[in-house]
């Protein structure tokens, strides 16, 4: 009867007819089939919580050989105990933040500076941040993002032009968005970016500069340069100083096979 019932309430009139019609044993699995699919979604959240808590309750023996991190300090974090290791994560330990947070962490993030907080440290950060400067961090953090990703991750469309070729971005800035803030400052306006003095040099200090687009474009490996008198400039940077014909046209005389001087100063005339 229970069985039947459940049947009713999950079924349309066809599928009861046609189950009625059934033999009882066809009716029991198919009435396991639809609890299961019932309570399925319900399991896998449970499952997921009870490994959880058995990653931060329930902590296993650490390893012959080793280290024990147990009372050491990283960052905002004490480690209290050692939870479990995982074949493709490592270790992981149960530690307290300063704030009174417990979580568990990765080994690795903890040796790296990976974690030093259960996130307290970069919202103090970014409130300090944001009230000493009264603006929103979102496009200083979009680019700060793109830079890491640009130099670290293969997968990404520029790693070629950046990581590919070495560039990289210093430690201080990687692991601290708000140390980047500080040195950069704010972006003085959308048609803003990121500038590496030296094109071949890394984001770090003494390097990095907010340029236009336009004047940005001009610090390429691209770029064609050309000595004037001793003076080496971009070509663009030649046809603004004799702003006598347009870029396009110069660059047309130069694949000609004009000199540098007489595609800059011969006036066009039209045909």
């Amino acid at each position: 009867m229970i069985i039947m019932g459940f049947l009713n309430r999950n079924c349309d009139s066809t599928r009861i007819s046609q189950t009625v019609n059934l033999p009882l044993f066809v009716c029991l699995v198919m009435a396991a089939w639809l609890i299961t699919v019932e309570i399925s979604s319900e399991q896998g959240c449970l499952i997921k919580k009870m490994r959880k808590i058995k990653r931060k309750y329930l902590a296993h023996t650490l390893p012959e050989n080793a280290e024990n991190l147990t009372q050491q300090r990283f960052g905002r974090w004490t480690v209290i105990a050692f939870s479990n290791s995982e074949f493709k994560h490592g270790k992981f330990w149960l530690c307290k933040c300063q704030c009174g947070q417990e979580s568990v962490v990765m080994q690795s993030h903890l040796k790296t500076g990976k974690s030093l907080s259960c996130g307290c440290l970069q919202r103090e950060k970014t409130t300090k941040w944001k009230t000493a400067n009264g603006e929103p961090l979102r496009s200083e953090r979009k680019i700060w993002t793109g830079i890491i990703k640009r130099c670290t991750d293969p997968s990404n469309i520029s790693f070629k032009n950046y990581g590919g070729r070495g560039i990289k971005i210093c430690d201080e800035w990687k692991n601290d968005f708000i140390a980047f803030a500080n040195y950069i400052g704010k972006k003085p306006s959308p048609k803003h970016e990121i500038d590496r003095i030296n094109n071949n040099g890394n984001y770090e200090p003494g390097n990095i500069q907010w340029s236009t687009r336009s004047r940005n474009s001009r610090n390429r490996r691209s770029n064609l340069l050309f000595t004037i008198m001793g003076t080496t400039k971009t070509l663009a940077d030649w046809v603004d100083i004799f702003s006598i014909t347009k870029y396009t046209l110069v660059y047309k005389r130069i694949n000609m096979g004009w000199t540098i001087e007489k595609a800059l100063t011969k006036p066009h005339v039209k045909p």
